[in-house]
């Protein structure tokens, strides 16, 4: 009897280890609390208020390639692959342009890539920078606006 439950319990941690790096657990946190702003992004061309969506499970921002033409964000023409929450893999051109999230001001960097339902994603090293702690349950969030070491 104590075999089985030792071999039930290793299968159960093996589950939930898979769980955890596997993109279903991404979705789920996803899930659990959307966290959407307006934020100005400013580019060569233009300045915008966007609707944005703040995603502590991406590493980079992303934004619609559409878009990035309409600010003229800087094209730096290098390219990166990333993975999606569904665990696909997509690449895109990296961009950057100036972010201004209640009142504080930085320069970031995004992959551009083609439409998927969000114009614009601001990941973790974004809101890393800029000092923003988010409050899923209440679907909020904070600026703390650090000023960056060089």
């Amino acid at each position: 009897m104590e075999n089985i439950k030792q071999i039930l319990l290793i299968a159960l941690i093996r589950r939930v280890e898979s769980l955890y790096s596997s993109s279903a657990y991404y979705a789920l946190v996803i899930r659990m609390g959307e966290i959407r702003d307006k934020i100005v992004l400013s580019g060569s061309k233009k300045s915008d208020s966007i609707s944005a969506l703040f995603d502590s499970a991406s590493t980079y921002g992303s934004i619609d390639d559409q878009l990035t033409n309409e600010l003229g964000l800087y094209r730096t023409g290098k390219k990166m692959k990333y993975r999606i929450a569904d665990g696909s893999i997509m690449e895109g051109e990296i961009v950057m342009g100036m972010v201004k999230i209640k009142g504080c001001e930085f320069p970031t960097l995004l992959a551009s890539r083609a439409n998927n339902g969000e114009k614009l994603v601001i990941g973790h090293l974004t809101m890393q920078t800029m000092g923003i702690q988010l409050d899923p349950q209440n679907e909020t969030y904070t600026v703390r606006c650090n000023i960056p070491r060089l």
